[in-house]
């Protein structure tokens, strides 16, 4: 419990003069309503009994002024909370927003897409939930017993006693199951995940689940986890009763004592009838807030849980690389007319603090590079390669050979153990991440296509980009014309991941967002892989016709798109098996020549069944 107040404490420590104004103003409202019932005994023993009329209005005015100076401070406590908490809220879904944007998608951490979407959705409310009742039940039932507690031992220290036996009692409830409750809260959090996982996947994938006529199978499997779900819900609202139960039964037993005790003192005469109808009021009253304080104790286990997992997922070191201390930042200077700046690598040198500026397509060099995801499995054995600049490479080879690997290591997003990566003659350990992911071009085999415009789309190469940049990156790509015959053009939207464009077009569009930038280093991933042979041939031109302009990397199992290639390397269980140009790689008669053999006899097996 008081590790979930300790964060909650870190999340409000930002609103500084709100939290205190807030603090300030419900503790009026929470005294007034403490000492309200203390009225019974003056009203009965000063005004009612000795028949005193001037008593009886002053006490009335006193209560009316108390009372309306709780009200005041109560709408104003209540006002300012509320801007606390939408505050809080921003903070930390700013936080997680930017985490997710830096999180590794091979991070064990992170999990899948719908269990960091519950993040927002079921865990920032839980939290937020359990905040607002500690600020609000939380904070008023504890000044309200405290207070109360001193009120009572004034009145009759005896009952008092009893009042507190009873209280500890109570309080039992978190230490006898707050481990099951956290277990229980748990368990349904995550039997929730399955099931929004399963709801998502089956929205993804609804055309082969139709196509299929899988939904009877599916509705089957989705039951199967409704009753898993069923089970853990089921174990989570017990114990939330049983937080429940307890407290009632001790008030129960505590009000039981109280009545007999107290009345058998108001007939000894050891205490006032005014003092023993102010206890009960009191004790009432202090009852209610016993019982509203056990009540939230399900919200703080709720809380926990929905803490430890926000924390997991923000205090995830696995990210992608960024800037370190003594990196070296990455530039791009504009190409002039005549062609390429010389002797760029001069300004490239290994002295930390100056920047690598891309005037021209780099060079890129491997020696002897290793890598692996897990310890004695080498993705990459031993990598050696050298790339010219303005020249265009191709990796190809079976799949798990390390083709996507070196593309994220060419893109800073993965560093090799051992071995060197430069880019003109710089190692890219050294390179800003961040910095070099800005300056170079990138286009995966997924085209992501964002909500919005076709515009903004292509913008988010080069957000500062003028019309006139857009148009000639889309002419580039070969998409101008297409969008021109749009009804809207530029300013057409894109529906839902692109729905409404081809795999072709979406690639084109990606291409297109990528030259924007007009980067010296163009790296394409597969952009191919789910294109037709008409589309495939008209992007695989587009890309030749970049050529010299760009070093260019392309990662492809299709040979027909890298044919045209400068080089080309040949991978194989994370080595190098052959490289060369297309012809002579043919003329090896190697590894290539026959994954072309292949291909080539399904192209024309296709065409005949056509």
């Amino acid at each position: 419990m008081w590790g979930v107040i300790r964060q909650f404490a870190g999340f409000l420590r930002p609103s500084g003069w709100r939290f205190t104004a807030f603090l300030l103003s419900a503790l009026i409202e929470i005294i007034v309503l403490a000492l309200a019932p203390l009225s019974f005994k003056f009203m009965i023993d000063e005004a009612i009994e000795p028949n005193n009329i001037h008593a009886f209005w002053l006490i009335l005015a006193v209560l009316g002024i108390a009372g309306t100076l709780g009200v005041s401070c109560g709408w104003l406590s209540d006002r300012i909370l509320a801007k606390i908490s939408a505050m809080a809220q921003q903070k930390i879904r700013l936080q997680l927003f930017k985490r997710i944007q830096r999180l590794d998608t091979r991070s064990s951490a992170s999990g899948a897409n719908n269990e960091i979407v519950t993040r927002f959705t079921v865990d920032l409310p839980a939290v937020d939930a359990a905040m607002i009742s500690i600020l609000t039940i939380g904070l008023q039932s504890l000044v309200i017993i405290v207070i109360s507690t001193a009120v009572l031992f004034t009145l009759q220290w005896g009952m008092a006693l009893v009042i507190m036996a009873g209280a500890s009692i109570i309080y039992l409830a978190p230490y006898l199951l707050g481990s099951r409750a956290r277990a229980a809260f748990a368990d349904y959090r995550n039997g929730l995940d399955k099931m929004a996982g399963d709801v998502q996947e089956s929205l993804e994938g609804r055309n082969v689940i139709q196509g299929f006529s899988l939904q009877k199978s599916f509705i089957s499997r989705f039951e199967e986890r409704l009753s898993s779900l069923f089970i853990s819900q089921y174990r989570k609202n017990k114990v939330s009763a049983a937080f429940d139960r307890l407290p009632i039964v001790s008030l129960l037993a505590v009000n039981f004592t109280i009545i007999g005790f107290g009345s058998y003192l108001a007939l000894n005469g050891s205490i006032t009838l005014g003092a023993l109808v102010a206890f009960f009021t009191i004790y009432t009253s202090m009852g209610n807030s016993v019982y509203n304080l056990t009540a939230i104790l399900p919200s703080f286990a709720n809380a926990q849980v929905s803490l430890e997992r926000l924390s997991k997922l923000l205090d995830d070191k696995q990210s992608v690389l960024g800037k370190t201390e003594d990196a070296i930042p990455v530039t791009v200077g504009e190409l002039n007319r005549e062609g390429f700046v010389e002797n760029v690598t001069e300004t490239a040198n290994n002295r930390a603090g100056q920047a690598v500026v891309l005037t021209q397509p780099p060079f890129l060099k491997a020696d002897k590079l290793r890598f692996s995801y897990h310890p004695g499995e080498p993705v990459l054995d031993g990598l050696t390669f050298t790339i010219p600049a303005g020249t265009m490479a191709a990796f190809v080879g079976p799949s798990g050979s390390g083709k996507s690997t070196i593309l994220h290591m060419l893109l800073g997003l993965l560093q090799q153990q051992s071995g060197s990566l430069t880019l003109d003659q710089v190692e890219f350990s050294r390179i800003d991440g961040e910095a070099m992911r800005q300056s170079v071009g990138v286009v995966f085999q997924e085209s992501y296509l964002f909500r919005g415009t076709l515009l903004y789309n292509l913008k988010l190469g080069k957000p500062e980009a003028t019309l006139d940049e857009v148009i000639e990156a889309a002419q580039q790509a070969d998409i101008h014309e297409f969008i021109t015959r749009l009804p809207q053009g530029y300013e057409t939207l894109v529906e839902e991941a692109g729905s409404n464009l081809s795999g072709g077009q979406k690639q084109r569009i990606a291409l297109a967002r990528a030259l924007l930038r007009k980067p010296p280093l163009l790296l394409l991933d597969e952009i191919t892989a789910s294109l037709d042979p008409i589309s495939e041939a008209a992007v695989t031109s587009t890309i030749r016709k970049l050529t010299g302009r760009h070093t260019i990397i392309i990662v492809s199992h299709r040979l027909s798109t890298i044919a045209g290639a400068d080089q080309i390397f040949v991978l194989k269980a994370g080595r190098i098996s052959e490289s060369g140009s297309h012809l002579e790689l043919l003329k090896n008669n190697g590894l290539y020549a026959s994954m072309w053999s292949q291909q080539m006899e399904q192209a024309n097996a296709s065409k005949a069944v056509r």
